[in-house]
């Protein structure tokens, strides 16, 4: 019987150790568990990209407008004030999708489809990037003078002399953007939206210091076939519009107050 008893006392002094052990073994799992949870967490903190923050900051001409009759186009290039301060690594675009729409309803006027707009946002910081655009419109309607986004393009993309007092008009605009960000565009692609007013056309815009759009002024604008008139003498600026009929053949301003006029 003692023997027994003893057997039985060994016995549960074993299992004692093993429940001890395995419950040291089990703390020291679940302490390894959470401190790799907190380093992945501290890891992925800094890894994973943050959406930045686009401001509009200018638009500037890459060349000279060309008017017909019903279509106006004109190669420039917008800056964009992108904030990357809440990254650590940098951002890698492959390409930025943007499209410029008329604020008042929604048409597009611009866009930088086939044009090259890859970049690196650097992180920690806020930086200026510009990128290639495209304004291209074209009228569909019999009577243009009652295409209200042609005539207002006519407006605002008449050339100005910067050497006069002449107000510059502007357009209100919606740019909106899509990113495609290099190795995360099959699970992540960011975009933006910005409501911007009285934007000069790029043919007539100044360096931004002393040209900044307002989110609130409505400029006077005095009218298209006025101006077009008035620059009759400055067909030689390098600047001025290039406007063409049907048939590729060039026409003066006068020519082009004219067909504006009649419709």
């Amino acid at each position: 019987m003692e023997s027994q008893r003893r057997r039985r006392m060994r016995g549960r002094r074993e299992d004692d150790r093993q429940r001890r052990c395995c419950c040291c073994i089990t703390r020291t799992c679940a302490c390894i568990a959470f401190g790799l949870l907190v380093c992945l967490a501290v890891t992925l903190y800094f890894l994973i990209p943050r959406t930045p923050a686009f401001m509009f900051e200018s638009v500037s001409a890459t060349g000279p407008p060309v008017v017909t009759r019903d279509r106006i186009r004109e190669p420039f290039a917008i800056q964009l004030m992108v904030d990357s301060k809440s990254n650590y690594l940098p951002l890698r675009l492959s390409v930025i999708d943007i499209i410029v729409q008329l604020k008042l309803n929604q048409t597009k006027i611009a866009d930088n489809n086939n044009l090259p707009s890859s970049s690196v946002i650097q992180p920690r910081t806020a930086q200026v990037i510009s990128i290639p655009m495209n304004l291209d419109y074209k009228s569909l309607r019999i009577d243009l003078s009652s295409d209200a986004v042609l005539q207002k393009l006519f407006e605002v993309c008449t050339p100005i002399d910067p050497n006069t007092d002449t107000v510059i008009p502007g357009i209100n605009l919606v740019i909106s953007g899509n990113m495609h960000v290099w190795g995360l565009s099959w699970v992540w692609k960011p975009s933006f939206s910005l409501n911007v007013d009285n934007v000069p056309c790029p043919v007539n815009a100044r360096a931004p210091a002393s040209e900044t759009p307002s989110a609130s002024s409505v400029l006077p604008v005095p009218s298209a076939t006025v101006i077009m008139a008035s620059l009759t003498g400055n067909s030689e600026d390098p600047m001025a519009i290039t406007a063409v009929d049907e048939h590729d053949q060039t026409l003066s301003p006068v020519a082009i107050a004219t067909a504006t006029a009649h419709g």
